[in-house]
């Protein structure tokens, strides 16, 4: 699985091993680069996006989003939350 965003330096992978009849559940939540990269942004422009995304370049994920594995249990909670809110 691949998660980019566009103008953003990086990208979030995770491998995932596929097997008839299973289902996977993830949530995807902002990484602290992003949020970072995010913050320079409104404060410097172009220019504090730059300088964040280099100062950050040595973390561990280095793309804009975290992918939590879920249980069933827990997923079909958070999509029935998200259907009561629409």
């Amino acid at each position: 699985m691949l998660l980019t965003e566009l103008m953003f330096p990086g990208e979030t992978k995770r491998e995932i091993v596929m097997e008839a009849g299973r289902t996977h559940f993830y949530l995807i939540k902002s990484s602290p680069r992003h949020d970072a990269a995010m913050g320079g942004a409104v404060l410097g422009g172009l220019a504090g996006l730059a300088v964040v995304s280099v100062a950050t370049a040595g973390e561990a994920n280095l793309g804009p989003g975290e992918l939590v594995a879920l249980d069933e249990a827990t997923a079909r909670t958070k999509l029935a939350e998200l259907e009561a809110v629409e």
